[in-house]
């Protein structure tokens, strides 16, 4: 079964700040500010870029506590935590040097072509919203497969940017982290694949006007995913919702699961797992769509409201929501909209 561990580093949970957010981006190097850096909270559509003086303000409206992410080309990603956070703070940047190991260009046996099929197809994904996803800078793209391992690995010189005419969105995604782990030294995806890491920060932009075919869209994009499976753990409302739980082939109860408990704060809960691993079922319609979860190591994660979990390789999800990609997917602050027929 082909799993994926997906996750966009989203984390820091600390007392909510309501005065806006600013500061100056500078070169640790040397000391000058940098103009056109993306400020922005973690997979949200909340950001903005650094003036000609490096200076940025966000009026932080958004009731989460995510990390505030600065990004540039040529420069190694910043994360501050959301304790962190306050107005008139200095950030600085150093510049991002990558070299692909000698050893692995030596050994990679495949083209870049094909090593691009597979990293458009494993990064947007097979769905509506993935196959009407395009990437607008795949030059910035490092594509490497170690032998060794007989694992894809991915590097960006740049954010990715992608247009997602599916949802609706521009995205700018700062990858940190891709890796396809292959079960034989092949690029075969059926049956050869048993991981996925994407592990990044998001920016969305939304590029529609406000039309209830992009509405719907969303809602169904959300309807199931993993996001919608830990705000309901957040919201504890599994009688308003449509999962299901099952271990063994036996149905269980959410309960029998998992136990939900106050986390370090107020913007936190936190999830202790009874069972290593189990099945949901997501009822969509007139279809019922299953996903597995199997716990990789201890037994608690933390989550929030918006659908974050963390530690991100606690989890391994398989089935219906490891097929969830970046054309799937929605900014933390998406709400379900009520589309009227």
């Amino acid at each position: 079964m082909k799993i994926i561990i997906f996750a966009i580093l989203i984390l820091g949970f600390q007392s909510l700040k309501s005065q806006a957010i600013s500061g100056t981006v500078f070169d640790i190097g040397t000391g000058e500010e940098i103009e056109g850096a993306s400020v922005y909270f973690g997979n949200t559509s909340i950001g903005t870029i650094t003036d000609g003086e490096g200076y940025f303000s966000i009026d932080s409206k958004f009731n989460s506590n995510t990390n505030l992410v600065i990004s540039h080309i040529g420069y190694l990603t910043v994360t501050i935590p959301y304790q962190k956070i306050g107005e008139n703070i200095r950030i600085g940047m150093k510049e991002e040097f990558f070299e692909i190991p000698e050893v692995v260009l030596v050994a990679d046996p495949f083209s870049r072509q094909q090593k691009l099929e597979v990293f458009r197809l494993e990064f947007l994904g097979e769905s509506k919203g993935g196959i009407n996803s395009e990437i607008l800078n795949e030059d910035a793209l490092d594509l490497y497969f170690d032998v060794k391992t007989n694992t894809l690995f991915a590097h960006s010189s740049e954010p990715i940017e992608l247009i997602n005419n599916y949802l609706g969105y521009q995205i700018k995604f700062d990858l940190i982290d891709f890796q396809v782990a292959f079960k034989q030294k092949s690029l075969k995806r059926i049956d050869n694949i048993y991981k996925t890491i994407i592990y990044g920060h998001a920016l969305f932009t939304d590029i529609v006007a406000k039309e209830e075919r992009f509405a719907n869209r969303r809602n169904r994009a959300y309807l199931g995913s993993i996001q919608h499976f830990i705000r309901t753990i957040w919201n504890g409302s599994w009688l308003d919702e449509s999962f299901g739980f099952s271990h063994e082939l036996k149905k269980i109860d959410v309960s029998e699961a998992f136990k939900v408990s106050i986390g370090n704060n107020l913007f936190t809960k936190n999830v202790s797992f009874k069972l290593k691993k189990f099945k949901i079922s997501y009822k969509k319609g007139i279809f019922k769509y299953w996903s597995s979860i199997d716990l990789l190591s201890g037994n608690t994660i933390t989550v929030d409201k918006y659908g974050n979990y963390t530690p991100y390789l606690q989890l391994k999800f398989g089935g219906a929501m490891s097929n969830d990609r970046i054309g799937d997917l929605l900014p933390l602050d998406f709400e379900l909209v009520e589309v009227v027929n």
